[in-house]
């Protein structure tokens, strides 16, 4: 397993992929002998639990574009006995996730602006398939509304004068029922993460760190103080999508960039809840999935975290975006 290079957009691929999840132009998979048996179950896996049933493209400008995938409603079993307690979640409509989190190129196409702390001006080569991020909360709620008027679609976000343009000092609501792009909420998130999954991580317990590197960018592989081989050839965010995906075709869920949540952090409750968004108010928002600098704990599915929505303090906040799924 190795990066190649897609010959549409010309950035770095996981050679596993079916697809480019920058540009979605089809990848010719080199598959190694050895790994053949490991690649079939794979592929029965996600049959299996119907990844691939449904998903939707976007076009942000040019060859710049936003893939997402079906998650179906479900019920599952939430936190772990690190983060708990654990309780039982449903989530009773299915939605359209971002296969990867949002790039520096996308966030750029629509902002006109790259906020990123990890781009080409501190030596990088090309960072435009890694990760935005150093995005507050508030930025990725305003991109969001932004992406869904460009789309002719309903902002989900509004202020209290019932705006759509949203500032870091507005008390936001969200319209659940709107077709617009937002942030998944916590639920959701773990919910898309597990992918059906109950164990520690998406590929599995993992007690020995030894499979994490096949699917994160995390201290080991993308941070220079602590890393061992193989590892990126420089620290920090790396190319969004060149690590093995979970069971619904997601990428990154783990390592590389936290992401934001809809949710203001807060205690879970103790019995089971349906299509749970979190409390009303709170001084900090949830952010989940470790970064690139994050030890195999934090990249737990169930690791949660927080930081202050208008100024984070944590280096490598992104995100990803979600869509209610229309059914007609």
């Amino acid at each position: 397993m190795s990066p190649i290079n897609c010959k549409e957009c010309q950035h770095d691929v996981n050679d596993l992929a079916d697809a480019c999840p920058h540009c979605v132009a089809p990848v010719k998979m080199r598959v190694q002998v050895g790994i053949v048996s490991g690649l079939i179950a794979i592929f029965l896996t996600i049959f299996a639990v119907g990844a691939f049933a449904e998903s939707e493209t976007i076009t942000l400008s040019d060859s710049i574009k936003l893939k997402f995938v079906k998650i179906p409603a479900g019920t599952f079993q939430m936190g772990d006995k690190e983060d708990g307690p654990v309780h039982s979640v449903t989530i009773t409509k299915p939605f359209l996730m971002g296969t990867c989190e949002v790039t520096q190129m996308q966030y750029k196409s629509i902002t006109g602006i790259n906020p990123s702390h990890f781009v080409a001006s501190i030596s990088y080569s090309n960072t435009a398939s890694q990760p935005v991020e150093n995005v507050s909360w508030f930025d990725a709620v305003r991109f969001c509304n932004v992406l869904s008027s460009n789309q002719k679609l309903t902002p989900c976000y509004k202020n209290g004068s019932n705006s759509v343009t949203i500032t870091d000092a507005d008390m936001v609501t969200c319209d659940w029922n709107a077709d617009g792009y937002r942030l998944p909420t916590e639920a959701e998130w773990e919910y898309a993460c597990r992918a059906g999954t109950t164990t520690n991580c998406y590929w599995g317990d993992d007690p020995s760190h030894d499979k994490i590197g096949q699917y994160a960018w995390f201290s080991k592989n993308a941070n220079s103080d602590f890393w061992k081989n193989p590892h990126a050839d420089k620290g920090g965010t790396q190319p969004a999508g060149t690590k093995l995906s979970n069971q619904y075709g997601l990428y990154d869920m783990n390592g590389n960039v936290w992401e934001w949540c809809w949710d203001w952090s807060g205690n879970y409750p103790n019995s089971s809840c349906t299509d749970p968004q979190g409390q009303g108010a709170g001084k900090y928002r949830v952010i989940r999935g470790g970064a690139w600098n994050c030890v195999w704990n934090g990249c737990r599915s169930a690791s949660r975290n927080m930081d202050k929505p208008n100024r984070p303090i944590l280096l490598g906040i992104g995100f990803r975006l979600v869509r209610l799924l229309q059914t007609h």
